[in-house]
């Protein structure tokens, strides 16, 4: 049953926000990506979604900032690998 959202509380914003993730999803997907929710604001007849999404192949963005933090203190990949 749908319903018509005049004002975001956060029982209106988590049905959108699980919703909107069902459908992203199904995109995040198609384009070998993973999504996760990444909170938002709800302000009255406004809401602000906002969702992540990272790519499931190569390094993560934490082994990312990891090697340039490493190397920009003078460790060589050899030493943390």
């Amino acid at each position: 049953m749908s319903m018509t959202i005049t004002t975001f509380d956060r029982a209106s914003g988590k049905l959108l926000a699980e919703e909107s993730e069902a459908v992203l999803r199904a995109v995040a997907e198609r384009h070998g990506l993973t999504i996760v929710r990444a909170g938002g604001s709800l302000d009255g007849p406004e809401a602000v979604l906002k969702f992540r999404f990272a790519s499931k192949v190569g390094p993560s963005k934490a082994e990312l900032d990891f090697a340039k933090y490493a190397e920009g203190s003078g460790w060589s990949p050899a030493t943390w690998a």
